[in-house]
């Protein structure tokens, strides 16, 4: 019998962690932050969930994905993805690798520049993981006019294939020189808050900032 019982020190504690391990991956939150070069990604990460990102203004610079804990209890995470369309295909090659462990995409679009084809492509491979997809219109305070605006809207909606409800225009990061008030890192997380929710991971959704 005591060579051939089991040995219930070793056992136990082994299913105990098996079950803790299943438990954090099913309660695991993986926000994925996307979009073009320089359109904002380092200021919604700082702004949408107040974490130290230092906003770099050159195109390009994320080189690799910068994972960021949200909260508290280390249920979720905020990844900076590198910048679609790099001119380096490593770069490349690790978004794409890495795109199927996120849970929800916040695409950022620069709407100064308009609805690219880079950020139609994005979205087209956003949509092929089945996962959520918020739109943020990024640089509001840039934008002339209301006429502007709702050209930008009607664009994003017909080219991206977007609901509206899936659309939000954000100033994460306005220019000082205009007195422009930040935009949108409240409809941010509400969003969020909604989905995840909706996907049964309430306590990543309890996690994030008020």
């Amino acid at each position: 019998m005591d060579l051939a019982g089991p040995a219930f020190r070793k056992t136990v504690p082994a299913v105990i962690y098996v079950a803790m391990l299943r438990q954090m991956l099913m309660n695991r939150v993986v926000i994925g932050v996307v979009g073009d070069g320089s359109a904002g990604k380092d200021a919604l990460i700082k702004t949408a969930f107040g974490l130290d990102s230092e906003i770099n203004p050159i195109a390009g610079s994320t080189t690799e994905a910068v994972t960021y804990p949200v909260g508290k209890h280390g249920v979720v995470e905020a990844i900076n993805y590198p910048g679609f369309n790099d001119y380096r295909q490593d770069v490349n090659k690790l978004t794409d690798e890495l795109l199927r462990h996120t849970d929800v995409f916040l695409l950022v679009v620069d709407a100064i520049r308009g609805i690219s084809g880079t950020d139609v492509q994005i979205m087209e491979n956003l949509k092929a993981f089945d996962r959520p997809i918020l739109v943020c219109l990024n640089k509001l305070d840039l934008v002339r006019d209301d006429k502007q605006k709702k050209a930008l809207e009607k664009a994003a909606i017909e080219r991206l294939r977007v609901p509206a409800e899936n659309l939000v225009f954000t100033a994460f990061d306005p220019d000082p020189r205009l007195n422009y008030p930040r935009v949108g890192e409240a409809e941010v997380r509400q969003w969020l808050k909604a989905r995840l929710v909706a996907a049964g991971k309430e306590s990543g959704a309890s996690d994030l900032p008020k």
